[in-house]
């Protein structure tokens, strides 16, 4: 069987499969959502859709990227407020579990970036492959 038959047959199981009635049946975001999420051993609740480069996942509802945690935080738990961010509890960015999810201020995401040990200097430390640690060894 060629490639391009076998893609075909799996667009065709695809379509019958997200038909109901004659009509094609879309994800809501919040099947989306949960379609992509999985539990580790650790407790978490894991995004394994796509992520940015810093290891958030992402998705995107009408056209706009989302970030999935705070998805998570504002269907589960609530708004918002606009000067707050939303902090893991857990330290895995990919977690979306409610539970490991708090508001903050940027002051204690800052905190809670340096307690992990997750600031840009000192990643940068531990990647030696540019260089920086030969350069600034003392």
């Amino acid at each position: 069987m060629s490639l391009l038959v076998f893609i075909l047959l799996g667009m065709l199981n695809i379509m019958r499969d997200l038909t109901e009635g004659g009509r094609i049946r879309l994800m809501s975001p919040i099947d989306r959502f949960l379609s992509k999420i999985t539990p580790t051993k650790d407790g978490c609740l894991v995004w394994t859709g796509s992520t940015n480069q810093k290891g958030y996942g992402r998705f995107s509802i009408n056209y706009k990227k989302v970030a999935v945690h705070r998805f998570s935080y504002e269907t589960y738990v609530g708004e918002i407020p606009e000067d707050m961010f939303i902090l893991h509890s857990c330290d895995v960015r990919a977690c979306v579990l409610p539970s490991h999810l708090r508001l903050g201020t940027q002051k204690e995401n800052m905190e809670d970036r340096d307690r992990a040990g997750n600031g840009w200097w000192l990643n940068g430390y531990r990647n030696s492959s540019n260089g920086w640690n030969e350069r600034n060894k003392k």
